[in-house]
């Protein structure tokens, strides 16, 4: 594949916090999209996730969850979403297992950052 007929696509990026998220690991990543990247981005509420048009975005952030990973009808949703194109990027224990999403799982928001640009 030549560079001629790769087409970049702009991150509509959104950041998903609340519900068990870790409120240390959602600043840190607001942070580094903020100040360190300067990437536009949204804020989604983890409790009203199922209820929001994720079409709107290319990319989610999922930071790190406190008591496990994500309910069973959240993970199947992101799973569509995926499947439908999405890019999740899942830290730590917000990895949706058993829902055939294909997700990377970062173990630092270092790490993370450079699959964002």
């Amino acid at each position: 594949v030549s560079t001629s007929d790769v087409q970049l696509v702009s991150p509509r990026v959104a950041l998903v916090g609340r519900g068990a998220a870790s409120t240390g690991d959602f600043g840190a990543i607001w942070h580094a999209l903020d100040r360190e990247l300067g990437l536009r981005h949204s804020h989604l509420d983890e409790t009203r996730l199922g209820r929001s048009d994720l079409r709107r975005y290319n990319v989610l952030v999922l930071p790190h969850r406190y008591g496990g990973g994500l309910p069973d009808g959240l993970a199947a949703d992101l799973a569509g979403w995926v499947r439908d194109g999405g890019t999740l990027i899942a830290v730590g224990r917000a990895a949706p297992v058993n829902s055939g999403a294909r997700v990377r799982v970062m173990a630092s928001v270092v790490r993370l950052m450079p699959l964002l640009l």
